[in-house]
C-alpha cells in the first residue's frame, strides 16, 4: 500500500512538473512586455537586440540571421539599422505601454505596440512567428515612417 501511495505521489509530482513546462511558454504579448521592460525606468539600458544570445531570443531564425549578418558585415560601425527597432528611435523614455496582440493562427500573430517616448506618440506593428523556441518578432512595420520594415531594411 506504501509503495503504490509513493508511486502515485511521484506520479503526480512529474506530471505537475511536465504541464508547468508546457504553461511557462510566452505568449506573444508575455514575449514583447518582458522585450520593453529593458526599457523601463531611469536607469533602462534598453533591450540588446543586436547581440546574437538576446537577439536570438527576441527574433525570428530569419530576422535575427539578418540582423546579426549586419552587425558582422559592418565591422563595429553603424550598419543598415541606425536606430532601436523595437522602440523606432535612439533615445528613450517610455511610459503608456499599450500591447494588443491577435493571433492569426496557431503560429502567426500581430501585435500592435503604442507608447509615448519623451511624451511623443509611438506606434509600430510587430509580426509574430511561432518557432520550436517559442514565439519571436519576425518584422516590425513603423508607422509613419518612409523606411516602412525591420526586413525592408535590409533589403535597400
Amino acid at each position: 500500500m506504501i509503495n503504490l501511495s509513493r508511486r502515485l505521489i511521484v506520479f503526480s509530482a512529474v506530471a505537475l512538473l511536465a504541464t508547468r513546462g508546457v504553461a511557462s511558454e510566452q505568449s506573444p504579448k508575455e514575449l514583447i512586455a518582458a522585450i520593453y521592460k529593458a526599457y523601463d525606468g531611469k536607469d533602462a539600458k534598453g533591450y540588446n537586440w543586436n547581440d546574437g544570445p538576446d537577439c536570438k531570443k527576441a527574433f525570428s531564425a530569419a530576422t535575427a540571421k539578418l540582423i546579426l549578418d549586419d552587425a558582422e558585415a559592418s565591422k563595429g560601425e553603424i550598419g543598415a539599422l541606425d536606430f532601436d527597432p523595437i522602440i523606432d528611435g535612439q533615445d528613450y523614455e517610455i511610459t503608456n505601454l499599450k500591447i494588443d496582440v491577435v493571433e492569426a493562427d496557431s503560429s502567426h500573430a500581430t501585435a500592435a505596440v503604442s507608447f509615448l517616448n519623451f511624451k511623443k506618440p509611438t506606434k509600430l506593428k510587430m509580426q509574430l512567428l511561432k518557432e520550436k523556441d517559442g514565439w519571436r518578432i519576425d518584422d516590425i512595420i513603423w508607422a509613419g515612417k518612409d523606411r516602412g520594415t525591420l526586413k525592408g531594411v535590409f533589403k535597400q
